[in-house]
């Protein structure tokens, strides 16, 4: 009992960040997806997803049934979304603006409309839309807007000239989870306020959210996430693992070698102090391993991406219902 008290001393007076290492492996990661759940499955692209050429098929579709009903709203829609999705911002912006002259309330082309024109590098007009779509409904999309809404101010704070810089929050420019409580109180303690675990896990839901039906790999929502993900020194709330999946997707498509580094330090932080059961005498966690089990993640995306790419490319050359279809195969295989 003397023992481990003096040992229990010790450790109390060496810094915090030594105090708190604990040890990390694949069962952690677990636990990590269990906090934050399906979240690894988008960050690596692996969930269900159209290919481009479904969202070619699908515009054709719409546009001919419109010749018949040409304010068929829920077809305007799939029009809408498709030519964003197909990369043509300025007739997806021109499809809901018409909409919303016939119908200015409708939440739906609000919504499209203020994500068409953020994607479109409008951030400011995008934003005007968002705050009309949550007039109509607060709680669509589990809250997704809302987080979108902060996010673009998040960005026009760090870079009012709109001309985004990779990493984020280099620099003096500060992070998503310190824009997030820039407004609260410091702590009993006088330190900077911090997001509660709650604030944290709606955050990463709408973040998620994001990308899910966005662009799961766009590096402003990979770099958020990984800020989200990472809180140091509190086991309850972060994910270390899963930031450092962020950010070393980030590291391999940077468009420089100095934005590359940056990201795969981030990634080395992220993981900073973090020991494994098989890391013998090194101490730490070092990104081989995650890098690796990424690559296998990675591969098992791409194959199954790769599989509805083949599928509905024969679906359309086939004729059949491509929707239909799409939605008999995802529901058939366990995702």
């Amino acid at each position: 009992m003397r023992r481990m008290l003096l040992t229990f001393c010790l450790l109390s007076l060496l810094p915090v960040t030594y105090a708190v290492a604990c040890l990390w492996d694949s069962e952690t990661l677990e636990q990590e997806r269990n906090k934050f759940p399906g979240t690894l499955e988008v960050i690596t692209g692996n969930f269900p997803r159209h290919s481009p050429a479904f969202y070619q098929w699908r515009l054709d579709d719409r546009l001919n049934k419109l010749a018949n009903d040409p304010d068929n709203d829920r077809w305007l829609d799939d029009v809408a979304v498709s030519y964003e999705k197909l990369g043509r911002h300025s007739e997806a912006i021109e499809v809901a603006e018409s909409q919303l002259q016939r119908n200015p309330d409708r939440y739906e082309t609000l919504a499209n409309l203020a994500t068409f024109l953020i994607h479109d590098g409008q951030w400011e007009a995008g934003l005007r839309y968002i705050d009309r779509a949550l007039e109509v409904n607060p709680d669509a999309h589990f809250g997704r807007e809302r987080y979108q809404r902060l996010l673009v101010q998040y960005l026009l704070q760090n870079f009012p000239d709109g001309q985004v810089e990779y990493p984020l929050a280099a620099g003096d420019r500060i992070d998503f989870p310190t824009f997030l409580v820039n407004d609260q109180p410091p702590g009993e303690d006088g330190q900077p306020p911090k997001l509660s675990i709650e604030q944290r896990q709606a955050a990463v839901q709408g973040v998620v959210g994001m990308m899910r039906f966005s662009q799961h790999d766009h590096p402003v929502l990979l770099e958020v996430l990984g800020q989200l993900l990472t809180e140091t020194y509190r086991p309850k709330v972060d994910a270390k693992q899963l930031a450092a999946r962020c950010y070393l997707l980030l590291a391999d498509s940077a468009a420089s070698p100095a934005t590359q580094a940056a990201y795969e330090q981030l990634a080395k932080k992220s993981l900073n102090l973090q020991a494994t059961h098989k890391s013998g005498s090194e101490g730490q966690m070092g990104l081989r391993a995650v890098r690796r089990e990424l690559s296998g993640e990675l591969a098992a995306a791409k194959k199954r991406y790769n599989s509805i790419v083949l599928k509905e490319k024969r679906w359309i050359a086939s004729g059949v219902d491509v929707e239909a279809a799409y939605r008999q195969y995802v529901n058939s295989v366990q995702w």
